[in-house]
């Protein structure tokens, strides 16, 4: 819960709540009064003291146009004050709010010389200051901007603002999330092939220091001697979602004679699913969370496995810093990768010949391309419904269905729908996001499409619920989006 305090008033009733037991909540003090601000206690109160220069650090008087002026006065805290409250909007379930909330700062931040730069980030080093905005401040900015960009479907102005953050920090753990998160919202813009990979090699800049545990060797009988091949997998989130079907096959339909099986849990939270796997035939379920990238890499190689398998490619969770230290002889990816990792490190690509026809697609990978006989292994469920008549049967019109992340629908994808829609008499199409959720969301979607001269008559949005697969059958054709598909999203759970 994030509460402001404004004024005399508001701190008087942030310093009552410092003084009960209230967990999760984001205290926020405004105040033209320096001293008022002192009283309060700032480990549980974060202060914001405006109209320094025109009160002298002093209240208003009860004066409004005093205090209008002191809120209007410096850009630093109107730039702060829009900041947080675009957090507030997104915790009310309205991220449009919070997206136009954020682009208030920027009318607050010094203008640059250049302030178009490219896509992604051409060198890792830190930029100055601009006047009395710190580096953390603007980190915090752009950050959160990218991600309001890329939840109201913009990923142009997403990866940018990405692209600006990246140089706002010279952490490598915090440069490599936020580069990875750039690349990952990249495979979004329609870039041809040879300028999207071109950006991706640049990530193993970023571990250009790092000291490998391993070489690529093979796996030497005389090393591990009669024990099995033990593999281990990296994924970022081994609870309910897209991949879930794909990523937990390998580790739990291994053959135990020849493999054991381990995976490697690096952020908080559990569910249902988490816990099935638990309990499944994987052998060996470990939790590193809070470790660093280079702690993992050094429980992984203490564990001694010998094929690491990163199941979640680029993304601002991505597990492949992990992968940049080796910990393992042989590494791979590509389940769940959207294309190469760019890391030297990972010396195979999981594919197959229809995503990748051999001799076509090398030059786009840092890895070598090693060929099963489908690059995805699904486990189905066996709680759902058998598939019945096409509803066509009883409505007597398509229905068409879109269950892609909202920020992946394009202009130019949803413009082939359209068209689609118009061709085919009284079709429908539903459209599922989790973005959906929102009310704001989808007013402008509506408003959207409706600009795109759909019928919006056909149109019906639903939000996201705990078993989406149920809604499948309320359709006869699902569309997929493009340039970045999701082919999971057919086979989730």
């Amino acid at each position: 819960i994030k509460v402001f305090g404004i004024g005399g008033g508001g701190n008087s009733v942030l310093k009552r709540l410092t003084e009960g037991k209230f967990d999760e909540t984001d205290l926020v003090a405004v105040n033209t009064d320096s001293h008022a601000l002192s009283q309060l206690n700032l480990n549980l109160v974060r202060s914001i003291h405006i109209g320094a220069t025109l009160t002298k650090g002093h209240g208003t008087g009860g004066v409004v146009a005093l205090g209008e002026q002191a809120a209007k006065a410096d850009a630093h805290d109107r730039a702060e004050i829009h900041l947080q409250l675009s957090y507030t909007k997104q915790y009310l379930a309205n991220p449009v709010a919070a997206y136009e909330k954020i682009q208030v700062v920027e009318e607050c931040l010094p203008k640059r010389e250049n302030d178009t730069p490219p896509l992604v980030a051409q060198s890792f080093t830190p930029v100055v200051e601009q006047r009395k905005f710190s580096r953390d401040f603007l980190k915090q900015y752009h950050t959160r901007r990218a991600k309001l960009a890329m939840v109201n479907s913009n990923p142009t102005d997403g990866v940018k603002h990405f692209n600006i953050a990246v140089n706002l920090t010279d952490v490598p753990t915090e440069q490599a999330a936020i580069f990875s998160a750039a690349l990952h919202y990249l495979h979004y813009l329609n870039l041809p092939s040879e300028e999207l990979i071109a950006n991706i090699f640049r990530y193993q800049n970023i571990f250009s220091d790092v000291k490998r545990f391993t070489e690529f060797e093979g796996i030497a009988q005389s090393k591990r001697g009669d024990r099995r091949i033990r593999i281990g997998y990296l994924l970022p989130n081994f609870r309910l979602n897209n991949m879930f079907s794909l990523s937990c096959a390998p580790m739990v339909c291994a053959n135990k004679q020849q493999f054991e099986c381990f995976a490697y849990k690096t952020i908080e939270g559990e569910d249902y699913y988490c816990n099935l796997l638990k309990k499944s035939p994987l052998e060996h379920f470990v939790e590193v969370v809070g470790m660093t990238p280079e702690q993992m890499a050094q429980r992984i190689h203490d564990d001694q496995i010998d094929i690491l398998v990163d199941l979640g490619g680029h993304s601002e969770l991505s597990n492949l810093p992990i992968m940049a230290y080796k910990p393992a002889p042989i590494q791979m990816t590509g389940s769940g990768a959207l294309s190469t990792s760019g890391l030297k490190t990972v010396d195979y690509f999981l594919t197959d010949e229809i995503a990748d026809p051999p001799g076509l697609h090398n030059k786009f990978f840092a890895e070598k391309l090693l060929y099963l006989p489908s690059q995805f292994s699904y486990i189905a469920r066996n709680d759902v419904a058998e598939p019945s008549d096409a509803p066509m049967v009883k409505t007597k019109f398509v229905t068409f269905g879109s269950f892609n992340d909202y920020q992946s629908l394009t202009d130019e994808i949803l413009g082939v729908w359209c068209e689609i829609l118009k061709r085919v008499p009284n079709a429908r199409l539903i459209m599922r996001a989790k973005e959906f959720n929102s009310d704001a969301v989808i007013d402008a979607a509506y408003k959207r499409l409706k600009a795109l001269g759909f019928n919006m008559n056909a149109i019906l949005f639903i939000g996201t619920a705990f078993d989406h697969m149920k809604d499948f059958q309320r359709i006869d054709i699902a569309l997929s989006t493009y340039p970045q598909t999701d082919p999971a999203m057919t086979l989730s759970p």
